[in-house]
């Protein structure tokens, strides 16, 4: 026998012609090989699919309680195969340009799994702090986090996050605990991430209102890790996003020195550069990546608080 996805369209267009002849020649083939598959296909079954005489073909009440099950099946064959095809056909290099998150072996990870259904899409993954220039650097989809997002841009916002104030409980031992903020100012060592558009030190800033730079700095540098590993090892006191150190609040290597500042909020966002067409690669990339982000940084567990 043909295989049986063939033979149920042959069995579902004759239940539609009732016409061995149109059946034949809807498939290109010669009537008497669908009589032939009709047969077989009524053999594989253990029952009767069609009533025949010399002057009509009707479906048996078997065949009638067939036919919807077999339409269905092929419906969804046919949606499986072109969902397959579509996939097959989207394809082409999506550059991202992400910050230093310490979750991105995870991210990149999921994220390919996520795209093993897409063979031809090929992932240009760039570690960067600096807001990229898009069309210049031919970026395709960023991960930032800022205090408001540029306006040419799609963005999808993930979570809000503070950059928070802290320190090692081996710095409060060496240096003892701050009482102000403005102790900060004048005498305690800090360590400082380098804004990479001007070449200098980012100032300390809790809000709009609440802002200054630390005339005793120690280290600045443009790696948020070494600036996290300065802080954990008690050499000075760094303002820090609350996604690299929460882990480290919580386990108690870092201590908020002012819990109670109301900081202003950062955003953690997803964005891609406003175009008159997106290619469908970068589409999926994105809505990819959303969900990732959104399972990582909005499910409970994992929740900023």
């Amino acid at each position: 026998m043909l295989n049986k996805f063939d033979a149920l369209r042959y069995f579902c267009r004759l239940a539609d012609t009732l016409n061995f002849r149109e059946t034949a020649v809807h498939f290109a083939i010669s009537p008497p090989v669908v009589s032939r598959v009709i047969a077989e296909l009524e053999e594989e079954l253990g029952e009767t699919l069609f009533k025949r005489n010399s002057r009509k073909v009707t479906l048996t009440p078997f065949g009638e309680q067939l036919l919807p099950q077999a339409q269905q099946l092929l419906a969804d064959s046919e949606k499986l195969f072109k969902r397959k095809k579509q996939q097959q056909s989207i394809s082409g290099v999506v550059r991202i340009t992400a910050l230093d998150l310490p979750e991105k072996a995870y991210i990149l990870t999921t994220l390919l799994d996520k795209l093993a259904d897409y063979p031809n899409i090929q992932i240009d993954w760039q570690t960067d702090v600096s807001k990229s220039d898009s069309i210049r650097q031919r970026i395709d989809i960023g991960i930032r986090s800022s205090i408001s997002p540029a306006p040419n841009f799609i963005v999808r916002k993930i979570i809000d996050e503070r950059p928070l104030i802290v320190a090692s409980p081996e710095f409060i031992r060496r240096y003892g605990r701050p009482q102000a903020v403005g102790d900060l100012q004048n005498h305690y060592p800090f360590v400082g991430l380098v804004n990479p558009a001007t070449g200098k030190c980012w100032p300390l800033t809790v809000n709009e209102r609440l802002s200054f730079m630390p005339r005793h700095i120690k280290l600045t540098t443009n790696d948020p890790y070494l600036e996290l590993g300065m802080t954990l090892s008690g050499q000075a006191f760094g303002q820090i996003s609350e996604l690299l150190c929460r882990p480290h609040l919580q386990q108690g290597r870092l201590i908020e020195l002012f819990p109670q500042l109301d900081y202003q909020a950062w955003q953690l966002y997803l964005y891609r550069p406003y175009q008159v067409i997106t290619s469908p690669a970068v589409l999926t990339v994105f809505e990819a990546l959303s969900d990732i982000l959104q399972q990582i940084y909005c499910a409970e567990p994992h929740q900023v608080r």
